[in-house]
């Protein structure tokens, strides 16, 4: 959010103050790097787009998510609940 107000020109420290922010925050916040369920959901929506586009765009839902999980990829695809759903039998 604060991004896009810079961007319009306005100055962080008063965009901070008006999202009742720190700078300090802010800026740490900006600095951290992404955490392994972001880089992980960005990764999977590269490989989403390739299944459909190999496809020729036929492919929906679900069998997106059969090539994902069966198809010929380079690493296994699975979810927290995917997980789960595998422990009750």
């Amino acid at each position: 959010m604060i991004d896009s107000l810079t961007g319009q020109g306005i100055n962080v420290r008063h965009a901070c103050r008006e999202l009742g922010v720190s700078e300090s925050g802010y800026y740490a916040w900006k600095d951290r790097p992404d955490p392994p369920r972001t880089l992980r959901r960005i990764w999977l929506a590269g490989e989403i787009a390739d299944v459909h586009k190999a496809s020729g765009g036929t492919y929906g839902e679900m069998r997106v998510t059969a090539e994902l999980r069966y198809g010929a990829t380079s690493s296994s695809v699975t979810t927290p609940s995917d997980r789960s759903c595998a422990s009750w039998g």
